[in-house]
């Protein structure tokens, strides 16, 4: 089981350091909560996260889909959309 869950593709943040932290980026199909004081970017994260989720397989990335949860009403859907273009 350890090895299945190293092999497995990780979400990445794309700050480096964090994703070392966190042995290579997020693990998909669990969840994972981002707690701290207003305005320190968790919700820029977690937007970011949701686009980084789908980065094909080809780019080292996972290749997924995303269900994002906005319980403050703070999603933006043109924000992320930027964020996807680049």
């Amino acid at each position: 089981h350890l090895q299945e869950e190293r092999a497995m593709f990780r979400i990445v943040t794309l700050v480096q350091r964090l994703d070392e932290l966190l042995g290579g980026g997020i693990r998909p199909c669990q969840l994972t909560e981002v707690a701290g004081v207003p305005g320190v970017g968790k919700t820029q994260l977690g937007m970011q996260l949701s686009v980084n989720t789908a980065i094909p397989h080809a780019l080292g990335g996972c290749g997924g889909e995303t269900v994002y949860i906005d319980t403050e009403g703070s999603f933006s859907a043109q924000r992320t959309a930027q964020m996807a273009e680049g």
